[in-house]
């Protein structure tokens, strides 16, 4: 098992790239369950931090499998219960952490989970 995604995969490709001082931050909403702390533990391990994102009870990270059929990947996922469904539900904490930035990546995914509404949050808050 292992963490990865086009948000993770940017920010530890810049964690490698740019200097040791450089601040770079996850910003979501975290559930509380085994596979949510490794992942924190694993974000702040790395010098990338999360930025006090919440992390809320009996929710659990959006996970996918990839699973190999010769050269074939099939990917299964579980989102419905994504903890990152609910970062909208934050919006006066996501805008805060969003204010000076130089540089704001966000995935399509994250805009595919959320509702009409939190999206117009979302992007209000960019």
């Amino acid at each position: 098992m292992a963490f990865a995604a086009d948000t993770f995969n940017t920010l530890w490709t810049m964690r490698g790239l740019l200097p040791e001082n450089r601040v770079l931050d996850f910003v979501s909403v975290f559930g509380n369950d085994p596979f949510s702390r490794r992942q924190i533990e694993l974000l702040v391990g790395t010098r990338i931090g999360i930025v006090q994102s919440p992390a809320l009870p009996g929710l659990k990270p959006g996970i996918s499998t990839i699973t190999l059929n010769g050269y074939e990947r099939n990917f299964d996922y579980w989102r419905s219960q994504s903890a990152a469904r609910r970062l909208a539900s934050y919006f006066d904490l996501f805008a805060a952490r969003l204010e000076d930035r130089d540089l704001i990546y966000f995935s399509a995914i994250i805009l595919a989970i959320l509702t009409f509404d939190y999206q117009k949050v979302l992007l209000d808050a960019l």
